[in-house]
């Protein structure tokens, strides 16, 4: 990604599923045809985890939690519902592994911004790689650059990848396709969601970066915020009456 950056290419994201169990390993096929690899149903089971993975996310079953133990820094569990398995499965995100390892997850930014204007979308769900023909409407009402806050027609399941494209209608449609991942619904509501973006095209990307330069710009700064907040407690603090000490100069 660093080669990318500096070629002005988008960067290479990937989300990784772990599982634990037993597997057919080694050459398999006929004397014309063979190669390498693994089957069996811990295979499958393992995609299907890989599959509810966002760009640098690392999701494990509940078999390999306990089997690494107490060492791994974890962050949130869920219960899914994988295709082909007649089961829930809990899974678990991995933020990093402690001793003798010390390997930890780069903290991604979760700075979304709210949008002075929300962005209208039209969007539909893909299934099986490939986009519904019902095309729904929505809007975008805060953003950051890795994800947003959409609000949609109707309501859709956690875990659903959407197909986007941005504007009213398709004259005033920017171009390219945005793809994401609805990764959780906001409490309250039922058709506003949080979005993770899993295919950006350079023109939705170089939009994005307009926006939000400009949302923040407009935004008060936090930490002058905080200082202004503390200047004022402190001129509070010094403004207090304070007893006379005998032979003391007065303060200035």
């Amino acid at each position: 990604n660093e080669q990318n950056r500096q070629d002005g290419l988008p960067e290479v994201e990937m989300g990784i599923g772990i599982h634990t169990g037993q597997v057919v390993v080694g050459n398999i096929g006929s004397a014309e045809r063979t190669k390498y690899g693994v089957v069996g149903s811990q295979v499958n089971l393992t995609s299907r985890i890989q599959s509810f993975t966002t760009g640098g996310q690392i999701l494990i079953s509940e078999v390999t939690r306990r089997e690494v133990g107490p060492i791994l820094k974890l962050g949130k569990q869920m219960e899914v519902k994988a295709k082909g398995i007649e089961y829930p499965i809990t899974v678990s995100e991995v933020w990093g592994i402690g001793r003798p390892h010390q390997l930890f997850l780069a903290e991604a930014p979760n700075g979304l911004v709210p949008l002075g204007e929300a962005i209208p979308i039209a969007y539909s769900v893909v299934e099986l790689n490939l986009p519904g023909e019902h095309v729904c409407r929505g809007t975008l009402t805060k953003l950051s650059r890795k994800g947003a806050e959409a609000r949609l027609e109707s309501p859709v399941d956690t875990f659903t990848n959407l197909e986007i494209r941005l504007g009213e209608d398709e004259a005033k449609m920017i171009a390219g396709t945005l793809y994401a991942k609805i990764i959780g619904t906001i409490p309250g509501t039922k058709t506003d969601v949080s979005i993770c973006f899993t295919s950006t095209p350079p023109e939705i990307d170089s939009f994005f970066r307009t926006l939000l330069a400009q949302a923040t710009a407009i935004e008060p700064d936090p930490v002058e915020t905080t200082r202004h907040k503390g200047s004022r407690s402190s001129m509070r603090k010094n403004g207090k009456a304070r007893k006379a000490v005998p032979g003391a100069e007065p303060s200035p």
